[in-house]
C-alpha cells in the first residue's frame, strides 16, 4: 500500500514540471506551523507525514529533497511562480486552487469536527449561525463554514 500511494505521488510531481529529469533537487514547499502530525519542527528540523512521503519519494527519483517552510498562504503563489516545485501540505482542494495548480491523488481524507461547550444547543448548523467560531483562515475547518454559511 505505502509503495501504491509513494508511486502515485511520485508521477503526480513529474506531471508538474517537465523539466523535472533535469534537476539534481527538487524544492518543496511545506507549512509547519498548524499541522502536526502532518508538518511540524522538532529540534529545528522539519518533520511529519508528509515529509516522510516526499522523502520517499525523492528516492525513488533519486532526487534530494530541499524543503521550505512557507507560511500557508504563500505556498500556491511560490509554486506558481517557479520558487517549488512542488507543495506537500494539508491543503484542500477547492474549484478555486484547481484554477490555479493541479493535485495529485488525495492520499489522505481527514475529517472536521466543532467542538462545543455541552451546555449550549449548538448541535446543528443551523444552530451555530451568530456564534464566534474559531477557525484557521483558509484551511478546511474555514473552507467547509463558508460553504454551510455559517461564518
Amino acid at each position: 500500500m505505502k509503495m501504491k500511494i509513494i508511486k502515485l505521488l511520485s508521477l503526480a510531481l513529474l506531471l508538474l514540471q517537465t523539466n523535472i529529469y533535469a534537476q539534481e533537487k527538487l524544492y518543496i514547499g511545506t507549512d509547519t506551523t498548524e499541522f502536526p502530525p502532518f508538518e511540524y519542527i522538532e529540534n529545528g528540523e522539519i518533520k511529519g507525514f508528509d515529509i516522510d512521503l516526499i522523502k520517499e519519494i525523492g528516492k525513488i527519483l533519486n532526487k534530494e529533497i530541499v524543503l521550505k517552510n512557507i507560511q500557508f498562504d504563500g505556498l500556491i503563489p511560490a509554486l506558481q511562480t517557479g520558487k517549488l516545485d512542488a507543495i506537500i501540505a494539508g491543503m484542500t482542494v477547492t474549484a478555486e486552487r484547481e484554477k490555479n495548480i493541479n493535485f495529485s491523488n488525495p492520499y489522505y481524507t481527514s475529517k472536521q469536527l466543532l467542538i462545543v461547550n455541552k451546555n449550549n444547543d449548538l448541535s446543528t448548523l443551523e444552530n451555530l449561525k451568530g456564534h464566534k467560531i474559531g477557525v484557521v483562515l483558509r484551511c478546511t475547518g474555514y473552507v467547509m463554514l463558508l460553504k454551510w454559511v455559517i461564518l
